[in-house]
């Protein structure tokens, strides 16, 4: 298992809800919290349990900033997102499993694998 990502701390002229929660994020990104599978899951049930439950929130405010329908809305976006977070639960088991490749002869007798890592950590 690999240690978790450093934190790499916002400049200094950042700040307002937005910087404040994205370093929140982060930290929590780091702390590795975010890597078993089954919080992924969890997380994934959640956001599509939000879009159900505040499908009027979602478009009322997108029907004051861009003037969408609700027709529009339900179609182009609540669907949309709420389809995708179904999608990467169904296969998410499937994207994080290893994955065998070859072994180089040095290696041998070993096995090498590749374990595919959550995104999101800080870019460095």
């Amino acid at each position: 298992m690999s240690t978790p990502a450093t934190v790499m701390p916002l400049p200094a002229r950042a700040g307002g809800p937005i910087p404040e929660a994205l370093q929140r994020l982060r930290v929590t990104f780091a702390s590795g919290k975010t890597r078993p599978i089954e919080w992924r899951l969890h997380q994934l049930a959640e956001l599509e349990r939000m879009m159900r439950e505040h499908e009027a929130d979602f478009a009322a405010a997108l029907q004051a900033d861009l003037h969408k329908c609700s027709f529009e809305t339900a179609l182009s976006e609540l669907g949309f997102v709420t389809s995708e977070a179904k999608y990467a639960r169904k296969h998410l088991r499937r994207w994080a499993r290893q994955k065998r490749v070859p072994t180089p002869m040095m290696a041998l007798p070993g096995k090498s694998y590749i374990q595919p890592e959550p995104k999101g950590g800080p870019r460095k």
